[in-house]
């Protein structure tokens, strides 16, 4: 099976599947088990716990018994957004987006730029990753990634200042 970083070492029964059934035989799948590191990385093996056969398909659990029970953790896809002041300039720096998606209170460095499609005002505007990069911080970068994740930048009208001065003429 498979799932997603989530910064847990636990294995649902849902994360599951279960190969190697006589053909047309089902079993169902209940209870949860661990990997020895909630890490990215393949052939991870899983202490079963509470995992168990059960007997609500068309075959019989106690025909079975648990053989490789092989596990992967995935990359998690990581998405930025941010908002800035129209500053002429299609080129976004990593310091005006905001990285979500991030387990918990884990936090990871953030660096690079991308582009925008124009530098005009607009709301979600995508960014392109260009040079952005992710390196560890409280949580290891190994276990995410930001391609295929939603870049958006909405650049907002800039405030001008007005000011002046005249000589006292009586008028108001």
């Amino acid at each position: 099976g498979t799932k997603t970083y989530d910064g847990n070492s636990s294995v649902q029964s849902s994360d599951l599947s279960l190969s190697g059934l006589i053909s047309g035989e089902t079993l169902s799948l209940s209870g949860a088990g661990t990997v020895s590191s909630s890490s990215v990385g393949s052939g991870k093996n899983i202490t079963l716990g509470s995992l168990t056969l059960g007997n609500t398909g068309s075959g019989t659990a106690s025909n079975y018994t648990f053989g490789n029970t092989s596990f992967e953790v995935t990359q998690r896809v990581l998405n930025a957004s941010g908002s800035r002041n129209y500053n002429g300039s299609v080129d976004v720096n990593s310091s005006e987006l905001t990285l979500s998606n991030l387990v918990g209170s884990e936090s990871l460095a953030f660096s690079g730029t991308g582009t925008i499609g124009s530098a005009e005002i607009g709301n979600n505007k995508t960014v392109s990753l260009g040079s952005f990069t992710i390196s560890n911080g409280s949580g290891a970068a190994s276990n995410y990634t930001i391609s295929g994740g939603s870049f958006s930048l909405s650049v907002t009208a800039r405030p001008l200042t007005l000011s002046g001065s005249r000589s006292y003429n009586g008028n108001t």
